[in-house]
């Protein structure tokens, strides 16, 4: 017991309800710093190449750059349009080619659904060309932004380490079906 200068008593002792608040809150403090320890552990072993974070509702996938900076740049720089997607169609990866063909920006297609880029009647045509990876193919309307639907050729592949996870390459038959039009045209 502590006397103020007037002479009162106060109990200076924490209740236990504070202590044990306390106890739990280390706890977790603790938890989590072994947590991001362990994070930081995989990361300096070369064993994690990307982070998925989630805020509101929505997930964001951050690719460590040391991880695929080959394979990204060969990938932006080719000619054709190529996406990462889970087995439920979530894009994991996306070209700067596939959003311009899709005239969207590139950070609102990765984490996106690939389903509602595809025309309607298309949908069908990807699940049968994932389910035929690594040799499938299959041709595909693809809606814009603007609404107007392009044609493409889909070729999915995928590696046997990671069966959940599907590559597809996606070429734009604009040019050759006006070819193809214009020819028929002629003749």
């Amino acid at each position: 017991m502590i006397s103020d200068e007037n002479g009162s008593s106060a109990d200076q002792s924490t209740p236990r309800s504070d202590v044990e608040t306390l106890v739990r809150e280390v706890a977790e403090l603790r938890r989590r710093l072994e947590t991001a320890e362990e994070t930081i552990r995989a990361i300096r072993e070369d064993e994690v190449d990307a982070f998925v974070i989630s805020r509101d509702q929505t997930e964001r996938v951050i690719t460590l750059e040391s991880a695929d900076h080959q394979y990204r740049r060969f990938v932006e720089t080719m000619g054709q349009a190529a996406v990462t997607i889970s087995l439920d169609g979530t894009i994991l990866y996306s070209n700067r080619a596939f959003a311009q063909l899709l005239m969207r920006p590139l950070e609102s297609i990765i984490g996106a659904q690939i389903g509602p880029f595809l025309a309607p009647t298309s949908r069908a045509i990807l699940h049968e060309v994932v389910s035929r990876r690594p040799d499938g193919r299959g041709e595909a309307l693809l809606e814009r932004s603007d609404g107007v639907v392009v044609p493409v050729q889909l070729t999915a592949s995928g590696s046997p380490e990671e069966p959940e996870i599907v590559c597809l390459v996606i070429a734009d038959l604009t040019d050759q079906r006006r070819l193809a039009e214009a020819t028929a045209a002629e003749r």
